[in-house]
């Protein structure tokens, strides 16, 4: 199956050597410290800094989020001008979220329309319970996927496999999951057994760790099975 292992910048065939597994932790720190005026690059737009963070440790996808890099438009120019960062910086974007779904057509449609001017394929998404009938559609229309974040134990709705498995169930498998390896073992489960159990309906995985429902740890330090996930 083809899916993007977004936390180290890789997507089907495409798997890059376990060093970019260590790489990508720096680039999220990096990137949380200059986007928080403490790193090296300081002012300009957080997408720019974003894509200057993971070209700068040789990787060469990203999965963009509207709450910090950048925002869902319908403006052509800003479009283009966010298109031709990324291309010039000899990445591609492969996915965006986490995104909100609700039961407004309309506002899916215009996402879906975003994400086809940007040419990704998947978003990360949490979805409302009565948006799944017109994300169906718009899946099939558009050839986007919809990865399903489950978010820990907090999360009363995706955040088990059940859960999520009970969700999605009766729905086409382009209606799909982002597996979160740190959420997962926030919740006590195992994030080896999602990927294995969910299969083809997973679109996306955020690669992270983790050793308790508080702690979040850098990557190979938790109790994350790296290697059997990767496997996976």
């Amino acid at each position: 199956r083809s899916q993007s292992v977004t936390m180290i910048g890789m997507v089907g065939e495409n798997r890059p050597g376990a060093v970019d597994l260590f790489q990508q932790q720096h680039a999220h720190q990096a990137m949380g410290q200059r986007e928080r005026g403490q790193g090296p690059a300081r002012g300009g737009v957080a997408a720019q800094l974003g894509v200057e963070t993971v070209r700068d440790l040789g990787l060469r996808h990203l999965q963009f989020y509207s709450g910090k890099q950048a925002k869902i438009t319908d403006d052509p120019a800003v479009i283009e001008a966010l298109k031709k960062k990324v291309a010039d910086a000899g990445m591609k974007v492969l996915s965006w979220g986490v995104e909100g779904f609700g039961k407004d057509v309309a506002a899916n449609k215009k996402k879906f329309e975003f994400a086809k001017a940007m040419g990704f394929g998947v978003f990360t998404a949490n979805p409302s319970a009565d948006s799944f009938e017109n994300l169906a559609a718009l899946t099939k229309e558009y050839g986007v996927k919809i990865a399903i974040h489950n978010h820990g134990p907090e999360d009363k709705t995706y955040g088990r496999l059940e859960q999520i498995q009970k969700a999605i169930d009766k729905w086409p498998v382009e209606i799909g999951v982002c597996v979160d390896t740190g959420h997962v073992l926030r919740s006590g489960e195992d994030p080896v057994k999602w990927i294995k159990d969910l299969g083809p309906r997973v679109h996306d995985v955020h690669l992270k760790d983790a050793s308790a429902p508080n702690v979040f740890n850098i990557l190979g330090q938790g109790k994350l099975d790296v290697v059997g996930t990767l496997k996976a």
